[in-house]
């Protein structure tokens, strides 16, 4: 190997170890800048109920922070227990235990709380304090399954406050939550209260959530 060889050689090395302590310090302000920016969204959404926020710079770069709910199966052999009749429709049966998106929804709301007992989504809707005539509107458009779709009209037909909405949007969530606990429930008999906390033991004691947080920019 000539000497211009063996210097080009050692330049790439050099090269090589200067991108490396770069692209280490770039990855350690890139993970504190994420953090910060994490804590101020977090502390953006402390005491609502919603699960996004978003910062827009004045030259139009966004940052979004998303927190989602992950369901962990602790006891898998318990779900047929929980499911009742209605397991076969909301857990796919394979090597491994696979529930449905449906399904899993059901057990994070049961675990994490989110559900009034014994109100149905019909009753929470007539219990907003608006007028009749637009209780009759809200009716055909709350459905109690999109917090952001049910916000928003909340706020376009019940005249509701953003703040007013949020809460309202949170309330019917958690009424249609029970709701749909309590249908699947029937399907395997289950009625009465001794039951219903069996079942809702059963998932307390056999999953849990951990909730994942994500921040894009753009």
């Amino acid at each position: 190997m000539t000497d211009e060889q063996i210097i080009e050689r050692n330049r790439k090395i050099d090269r090589l170890k200067a991108i490396k302590e770069e692209t280490d310090s770039l990855k350690a302000e890139k993970d504190r800048l994420e953090g910060e920016l994490i804590a101020d969204c977090k502390s953006e959404l402390e005491n609502t109920k919603n699960k996004t926020f978003t910062y827009t710079t004045e030259n139009g770069t966004s940052a979004t922070f998303t927190m989602a709910d992950n369901l962990v199966i602790d006891y898998p052999s318990r779900l047929k227990l929980i499911f009742g009749n209605a397991y076969e429709d909301l857990v796919e049966t394979e090597t491994k235990y696979t529930i449905k998106p449906k399904g899993k929804q059901i057990l994070i709301d049961m675990f994490s709380g989110k559900y009034t007992e014994n109100v149905t989504l019909e009753q929470a809707i007539n219990q907003l304090p608006t007028d009749e005539r637009t209780l009759k509107k809200l009716e055909k458009k709350l459905k109690g399954k999109k917090f952001d779709t049910d916000k928003k009209n909340l706020m376009n037909i019940g005249g509701f406050s953003e703040d007013d909405a949020s809460d309202y949007a949170y309330l019917l969530a958690e009424a249609a939550n029970w709701q749909e606990f309590e249908t699947m429930l029937k399907m395997s008999g289950i009625t009465d209260k001794q039951g219903v906390d069996e079942i809702l033991n059963l998932i307390n004691s056999s999953v849990h959530v951990e909730t994942q947080e994500k921040l894009s920019v753009k």
